[in-house]
């Protein structure tokens, strides 16, 4: 859980420039006001990239870049 935070102005090589989150068998990525921004990533998920569930409160994705795919989210579940 990120709370009251700023992920910005990151490059990742391969995929998420702001935060990856890998978890195995139903993991649970929570953001609450917090914002994703300016994150570049050369492969997929410029801003997130995550696998399993998601909760964004009061939060902004804005401006992330990838180059493949995925400028803010990439999910797989």
């Amino acid at each position: 859980t990120l709370t009251d935070s700023m992920i910005s102005t990151n490059t990742a090589s391969s995929e998420g420039g702001g935060i990856v989150s890998f978890t195995k068998s139903g993991g649970l990525l929570t953001l609450i006001n917090t914002t994703v921004t300016d994150n570049l990533s050369q492969d997929f998920g410029g801003g997130i990239v995550n696998s399993g569930t998601a909760i964004l409160t009061f939060s902004t994705l804005s401006n992330n870049t990838a180059i493949r795919d995925s400028g803010g989210i990439y999910n797989s579940s």
